[in-house]
């Protein structure tokens, strides 16, 4: 893993509430197709697309879990 990809990742972690999930659950999040970032996963582009993962993970935060 790159410098830029864990930076990342610290990042998405330092923007995740435990109301929202747990390391477990942005994990997952990480390995879900994303529409934003054409129907990638989020994990094979940290070093791409790091700004458009975050403003993604950044609204899908925003919005309460559906439970």
């Amino acid at each position: 893993m790159t410098d830029a990809e864990l930076k990342t990742l610290a990042r998405l972690d330092e923007m995740r509430t435990d109301e929202w999930g747990s390391r477990a659950t942005l994990f997952i999040w990480l390995t879900v197709p994303n529409r934003s970032i054409g129907g990638a996963k989020p994990c094979d582009r940290l070093d791409l697309y790091a700004d458009a993962i975050v403003a993604s993970f950044h609204a899908e935060i925003a919005e309460p879990m559906n439970g």
